[in-house]
């Protein structure tokens, strides 16, 4: 897939949801280095069939052992995402409270994998150009999010948080103050969306020099 069909793609669906924002959207300069993809990392709790499914074909694996040797999925030409990664099962058994999309099979928690899950994160987190985050009203309890964001910062990766801007969202936000501090903030209705913003020249340089604003943003 090109980075043209895969942003048409995009485009196609969000026509049908709010053409007026797919209208303000604009990616001119993503492929910067033809022979070197930007790496992502798309941070942000995980649940069943979440966003990331909607931005990146065969993203899930379908066992531990392929899980534990995937390092890096084409996105399109010039993106490729490197984390996280996780199980996919028809049950979303892999999927709730401390799994991290990689809990094993069905009815069975392992803790055995959470260190596993941890390097994994880390290696993918240490890869990554960009660490984009999605933060909805559920953010408050995406604590594995949270130390991500932490290391990423600790390694100097350029940390992105993408929210809605609305009251709500902000509201639910507004003591989390010192991860978000810890990147660039841009406001979008869906993380493809702000993805897509994020590329955007003119949007780029504005959100660059942004600091969050938890309250009236």
């Amino acid at each position: 897939m090109t980075f043209q069909q895969w942003r048409e793609d995009l485009e196609a669906r969000w026509h049908e949801r709010d053409t007026a924002l797919r209208k303000k959207v604009s990616l001119q300069n993503v492929a910067r280095q033809p022979s070197r993809p930007t790496k992502l990392y798309l941070a942000g709790k995980i649940f069943f069939h979440d966003w990331r499914h909607d931005l990146i074909p065969d993203l899930a694996m379908n066992s531990i052992e392929e899980w534990r040797d995937i390092n890096s999925v084409p996105i399109c030409d010039g993106l490729e995402y490197v984390g996280p990664f996780f199980i996919a099962d028809d049950h979303g058994c892999s999927h709730g409270a401390n799994s991290h999309g990689a809990s094993g099979e069905c009815g069975v928690r392992n803790p055995r994998l959470h260190e596993e899950v941890l390097i994994k994160s880390l290696e993918g987190i240490k890869a990554c150009d960009l660490f984009v985050v999605w933060a909805e009203k559920d953010f408050p309890t995406a604590y594995g999010t949270m130390a991500e964001i932490g290391m990423a910062r600790a390694l100097n990766k350029r940390i992105v948080i993408i929210h809605r801007g609305d009251r709500a969202t902000t509201e639910a936000l507004r003591d989390l103050w010192f991860p978000l501090v810890c990147g660039e903030i841009i406001h979008a209705e869906t993380p493809g969306e702000g993805i897509l913003r994020l590329f955007d020249k003119k949007e780029h340089e504005r959100t660059r020099r942004a600091r969050i604003k938890i309250i009236g943003a």
